[in-house]
């Protein structure tokens, strides 16, 4: 087997390069073929954006009339109670108390949705420490929130907020 055909047998586009020194003529059939810069891959990035945006639409339409996002209204109460002024009659199931101490303020709820935790979860990370089940992540990303949320049927969050000046 020459060199030649084991090359041009692993991909059929490219043909071997052929030796400067050789006298017999080239057929088409030795002529490289030019890859396809736009039809194909134009056509795979058209699929890829229409079932994207499908799904946008889908999960917009699809959205329960008058709810919020999971983990929202949880949040809201979070919030409202971390500055003193706890939200009564809130959505979440969710036991909140507030403990102050040396200035600082801790929220703790307990009985928190898995969906509520991990949502709410990106929210706090960003606002301050959070300790979910007795554990606070030192890198957090969906696959850890997920996995510490849904340990229980509730999830334990401890929360200290940063300190606004």
């Amino acid at each position: 087997m020459s060199s030649h055909s084991a090359l041009a047998g692993s991909s059929p586009r490219l043909v071997a390069p052929h030796p400067a020194d050789h006298s017999h003529a080239h057929s088409p059939k030795h002529v490289a073929a030019k890859p396809d810069r736009g039809g194909r891959a134009a056509w795979r990035w058209a699929a890829i954006i229409a079932a994207t945006g499908g799904t946008v639409i889908a999960a917009i339409v699809c959205w329960p009339a008058g709810s919020s996002a999971p983990g929202v209204e949880f949040m809201r109460q979070m919030d409202a109670a971390a500055l003193g002024a706890p939200m009564a009659g809130g959505v979440s199931t969710a036991r909140i108390q507030v403990e102050r101490a040396d200035g600082g303020v801790t929220v703790i709820a307990d009985g928190v949705a898995p969906r509520d935790c991990v949502s709410a979860g990106w929210q706090m990370v960003r606002k301050g420490v959070l300790t979910i089940n007795g554990t606070t992540p030192q890198r957090v990303s969906a696959a850890v929130l997920t996995e510490l949320c849904y340990q229980a049927d509730g999830a334990t969050i401890r929360w200290v907020p940063r300190r606004t000046p």
